[in-house]
């Protein structure tokens, strides 16, 4: 019997043209191409705020935090460039790579699972390629499922203090002018959450 069409998705639209029969492959691996090609451009990726001190990946709602951490950072004298990749595929890494070589130093922020996210990937790139003044430092969300309670879920999500504390670790390790700072752990939060309720 003939086969049901099968959704495809190709450039943001969807379509029911495709049978099984049909080379599926081919057809989306030529659908990537053209996805591929429209990103290419400027506004495939952006330096949202220029620094110096430590290059700031931010993926997507993180950005305007991330942007925050910048300007609140930027009044102790810490040059914060934050780069939005805006698409993980194909990703911008000339453009990272440029800026990591000038600022020496990477911080990602991206509220996936720590364990096999895009923070990953992007430090084991960098790391391999790159030579860096301080260890880069990754922000992420805890290897759990999200619960349900959004005080619970707060706290294991990348918030602007995880962040910040990040950004001066970077600069403490490279500088050694900056003393006690620590990314704050998930459990110390929860603990913390619990005593005060």
């Amino acid at each position: 019997p003939p086969h049901r069409p099968m959704p495809t998705l190709c450039s943001g639209r969807l379509s029911r043209t495709t049978t099984r029969s049909q080379s599926s492959p081919r057809l989306l691996s030529s659908c990537a191409g053209r996805t591929a090609t429209q990103h290419r451009g400027s506004s495939a990726r952006r330096i949202h705020r220029a620094g110096v001190d430590v290059t700031l990946v931010a993926v997507g709602h993180l950005v305007q935090i991330a942007l925050a951490v910048a300007g609140e950072l930027a009044e102790q004298d810490i040059s914060v460039e934050v780069f939005d990749p805006r698409i993980v595929y194909p990703f911008d890494w000339e453009l990272l790579r440029s800026s990591v070589a000038k600022t020496g130093r990477l911080v990602i922020a991206d509220d996936t699972n720590r364990t096999c996210g895009l923070a990953d990937e992007i430090i084991a790139a960098i790391a391999e390629e790159m030579p860096l003044r301080s260890r880069p430092r990754r922000v992420t969300r805890a290897d759990v499922a999200v619960p349900f309670a959004p005080v619970l879920e707060k706290a294991i999500i990348p918030g602007q203090d995880a962040i910040a504390a990040a950004i001066k670790t970077v600069m403490e390790k490279s500088s050694g002018g900056m003393k006690g700072v620590r990314v704050p752990k998930v459990g110390m939060v929860i603990a913390r959450i619990r005593e005060e309720s």
